[in-house]
């Protein structure tokens, strides 16, 4: 599944937050990337927004890309009565690739606002976890209760949960800043020894 070997670092390469439906995920998810920016970091990833004054089943949704501030409607417009998905895969694509693009930028961080019905089933921005991982950078990501079973069948030994609360959020932000801080005495070690 993963080009890498779960390590018992400062921080794990995926962390979760399990919510279920009704859960404020996308704030805590923001206020995250607003910590790393705050810190200098990148912030690859997408936090969910539903269209202002709508926060039900049929709401509008649109993805903020983390990066860039790009918007990207990510629901159809179905019409009245219909049923079923209304995910906009085309529209689910260009995030992603929004999301690529930050990631092969230099992103120290990837912040992702759901594991749900396309991940669980291997589409949706699972390919970008897999990627982050991969590389080396740390995921955030929001995880539906409603499959979490197949989160833990995809993440293994790769994840652990957090408490989808402030501080727990913050203390993630807290692990990835000692993380980087930690590389970078590392990398400078090297470069001193190599002189």
């Amino acid at each position: 599944m993963f080009d890498a070997t779960p390590t018992k670092d400062i921080i794990a390469p995926i962390t979760a937050l399990p919510h279920t439906k009704g859960d404020r995920v996308d704030l805590l998810l923001a206020d995250a990337a607003r910590g790393l920016r705050a810190a200098g970091l990148g912030v690859a990833g997408v936090v969910q927004h539903a269209r202002l004054g709508q926060a039900e089943c049929c709401s509008e949704f649109y993805l903020e890309n983390l990066a860039t501030g790009a918007l990207h409607e990510i629901s159809q417009r179905l019409g009245r009565g219909a049923h079923g998905c209304r995910l906009d895969y085309g529209h689910l694509a260009e995030a992603h690739a929004g999301i690529e693009a930050g990631l092969r930028g230099g992103a120290d961080a990837l912040i992702l606002n759901r594991f749900g019905y396309s991940e669980s089933r291997g589409g949706g921005l699972r390919p970008l976890i897999e990627f982050a991982v991969s590389a080396g950078i740390p995921v955030l990501i929001s995880v539906n209760a409603n499959y979490h079973a197949e989160w833990q069948m995809f993440c293994g030994d790769f994840a652990r949960d957090i408490c989808a609360d402030r501080v727990a959020v913050r203390a993630w932000v807290g692990d990835v800043l000692a993380a980087g801080k930690q590389q970078d005495t590392a990398d400078a070690e090297a470069q001193t020894a190599h002189h």
